[in-house]
């Protein structure tokens, strides 16, 4: 937990996802919210909303005239008013208002629907295949982050129609 914030007291007027209880175990903080507060609101962070029922998300959601997907991100760190929106700021499409989100959607789902994806198999299947038979060695020799990163990278190229890039026994890459 970040040394500026208290432990806290009452996650319904001052709820902090960094709280130890919290990072601990959420699930019966939820359930309390969802009892006795449906929409906590805190301070910290600048001040933002929880809402823990569906129905809440839901309204949320969908009403851009009052609430906007610009800042979904619960944290110190703000898009202040110079910040470019999505796509060319510091978001991704998916944290931008309308008109453009229908825009990005239109743009970015027909690469999502199942055709691509299950073109996508053999490679995820292959790659996760290749990840698990070296995960005893990349334990033994290599920190995990690397694993991790490695696996975050290829599915990510593939994803984005990249070429497959593969280490030579120098350590250089080719395509």
């Amino acid at each position: 937990m970040p040394a500026n914030h208290p432990p806290v007291q009452d996650f319904a007027t001052d709820f902090d996802h960094t709280d130890p209880a919290w990072v601990k175990d959420p699930f019966p903080i939820w359930d309390e919210l969802r009892q006795t507060c449906p929409v906590a609101h805190t301070d910290r962070y600048g001040g933002t909303w929880l809402p823990t029922r569906h129905a809440d998300v839901a309204a949320v959601a969908y009403d851009t005239e009052h609430f906007t997907s610009r800042s979904v991100v619960v944290s110190e760190v703000k898009p202040g008013p110079n910040d470019l929106p999505a796509p060319i700021g510091i978001a991704p499409p998916i944290t931008s208002d309308p008109p453009f989100h229908a825009l990005a959607r239109r743009l970015l789902l027909p690469a999502f629907g199942p055709k691509p994806i299950a073109a996508l198999e053999p490679f995820t299947r292959k790659l996760c295949q290749e990840l698990l038979d070296a995960t005893a060695v990349a334990r033994r020799s290599t920190p995990r982050s690397t694993t991790r990163r490695t696996s975050r990278c290829a599915s990510s190229s593939a994803c984005s129609g990249f070429p497959r890039r593969t280490r030579t026994s120098s350590g250089s890459s080719s395509g």
